[in-house]
């Protein structure tokens, strides 16, 4: 049995009871990664790909980085959990937990909307040069159920490396 303090009051549960995919040994349990609302445990995990307006080759190098920074910061704002990421010159890979009351298509319009307003306003010279519009209207979404979780990660790892031997 084990007891939670949440809100000042205690929660009593047996763990066994609560997950039951749980593999438990003597108080040690392993268990897949879920996320938890206040009534509600899930895993809702995809693999977003999306790319700058025409394709261009524009995050490389320190911009690279900074888009990084910006998307990990808007997933954070959102309410997006971002379990892997990686930025390639001419697009972005992205593995994210997406909570089940938000759709892809709000979270993807919110997560380009805003970064793309943070990055022209660290590099204003990008707003000069390429308008209001810094991601293209598309993106790729896919669940993961499928292909497990370390493919998904490996092949973003492989992207970045691929990218760094280009540019």
């Amino acid at each position: 049995m084990y007891t939670i303090v949440w809100r000042l009051s205690v929660i009593k549960y047996n763990i066994a009871d609560f997950l039951p995919d749980a593999k438990i040994s003597n108080h040690a349990f392993t268990v897949s990664l879920f996320w938890f609302l206040a009534h509600t445990k899930y895993n809702c995990t995809y693999h977003i790909v999306f790319i700058p307006k025409y394709r261009r080759k524009v995050m490389y190098g320190k911009i690279g980085k900074e888009v990084g920074e910006i998307l990990s910061t808007v997933c954070k704002i959102a309410g997006v959990k971002l379990i892997k990421g990686g930025v390639c010159p001419n697009h972005v890979h992205l593995y994210v937990s997406i909570p089940p009351k938000m759709s892809i298509s709000e979270v993807m319009s919110k997560l380009k909307g805003k970064s793309a307003l943070m990055i022209f306003d660290r590099r204003p010279e990008y707003r000069d040069k390429y308008g209001r519009h810094f991601w293209a209207r598309g993106y790729y979404a896919e669940t993961i159920g499928q292909v497990n979780e370390e493919t998904i990660k490996k092949y973003i790892e492989e992207q970045e490396e691929c990218s760094r031997i280009e540019g």
